[in-house]
């Protein structure tokens, strides 16, 4: 287990720095010049290239690639070009709120994706099996932006119990979770429905249930455990996205966080924002996907590459 978590550890830096500079790159290379958002059209070029030399885009590109990387080091992603607020601390301030929601909706899919999933594969070609598998294909079928303001018309405007939105208390972030756990729920249910009727064809379920073995630890704890692989695939694929921020689901429910702001700030075009937001983007995807490895390995240590 050390020497998989080493390796793979190592992976990182290389895939972190490609990504970082891949970023820089494209960033550099979208047109318009950033002193004309900063001081409109009626300023003079005086006015522009002072604008210019204090941001350092006088420089060579080579030379702000390197205060660039310097900067990404010492975790210093610049400032906001129109609030003039430190990058970092806006993301830290919005990071917990998309946490926060990632969280919960992940714990809502497994909780009635999971289970779901292994009922509708011992019920297979029956009523259950059916409404199950129906639920889940209208779950994964149903977009978020028609979701969210159905959610906020039935429990916020019809039943009147639910906030609309905002980041308040704990109720709020009940509407924007159930909006994200229906949709992954729906899948996890239907990956995990298939890996379980697999796994119930093998050899080793077949002994285990000549021992008389019951059938809640037949199917809730071997079978399950056995088909964990894909399963873990998926949940670590909504966590990485999740993390990184749903803007639809954020801005349908007015949610302070990392996606909302990557959205606010492409349309200001807010590029040292949308630069680090980017890289931390990748930064979550190449970590859970890390994480995800080395869950591999511990379901089935057989897996060592």
């Amino acid at each position: 287990m050390l020497k998989v978590f080493f390796r793979r550890f190592i992976l990182l830096f290389p895939l972190l720095f490609l990504v970082a500079t891949v970023t820089f790159l494209l960033m550099s290379l979208i047109p318009g010049d950033p002193t004309d958002l900063l001081l409109g059209e009626f300023a003079t070029e005086l006015e522009k290239e002072r604008l210019r030399e204090s941001m350092g885009l006088n420089k060579s590109l080579f030379k702000q690639y390197l205060v660039f990387l310097t900067g990404l080091i010492r975790l210093d992603f610049g400032f906001s070009l129109l609030s003039g607020l430190s990058v970092k601390d806006m993301i830290i301030q919005r990071f917990p709120a998309t946490l926060e929601l990632s969280a919960y909706s992940v714990l809502l899919s497994c909780l009635w994706g999971i289970p779901a999933g292994v009922l509708t594969a011992v019920t297979k070609n029956k009523p259950l099996d059916f409404i199950s598998t129906s639920i889940g294909v209208l779950g994964m079928s149903v977009p978020g932006y028609f979701l969210g303001p159905m959610l906020i018309w039935l429990f916020s405007i019809y039943f009147d119990v639910l906030p609309v939105g905002g980041r308040e208390n704990f109720s709020s972030v009940i509407l924007p979770s159930l909006s994200l756990a229906l949709p992954l729920g729906a899948i996890l249910m239907r990956i995990t429905r298939a890996s379980i009727q697999e796994t119930l064809t093998q050899e080793f379920i077949k002994v285990a249930y000549s021992k008389g073995i019951s059938n809640f630890t037949l199917y809730f704890k071997h079978a399950l455990f056995a088909s964990l692989i894909p399963i873990i695939t998926v949940v670590g694929l909504q966590v990485g996205s999740l993390l990184t921020g749903t803007v639809i689901t954020e801005t349908i429910f007015n949610w302070p966080g990392l996606g909302t702001l990557l959205f606010e700030a492409i349309q200001q075009r807010d590029y040292p924002i949308v630069q680090a937001c980017i890289i931390i983007i990748a930064f979550i995807y190449v970590v859970i996907n890390f994480l995800t490895d080395l869950l591999y390995t511990y379901a089935n240590p057989r897996i060592h590459s």
